[in-house]
């Protein structure tokens, strides 16, 4: 009866996942200067050549996976 046991469903391989750095960016500037989620992606392109949405940015600094 293995089939019918629970398993996880967390993913095996994130490719797109957002690295360690840019999230460690985002949440300083959402902490240090309470930038919004459009200013924070517009500075992130702008001077640290990190294209990420908005609600990329809304995902990540509301504790969101």
């Amino acid at each position: 009866m293995n089939g019918l046991q629970d398993r996880s469903s967390v993913p095996h391989h994130t490719p797109h996942a957002t690295t360690a750095d840019v999230v460690e960016k985002i949440l300083r500037l959402r902490r240090q200067y309470h930038f919004g989620p459009e200013k924070i992606a517009m500075y992130a392109q702008r001077y640290h050549d990190v294209a990420i949405s908005t609600s990329g940015v809304w995902r990540l600094a509301s504790g969101g996976s």
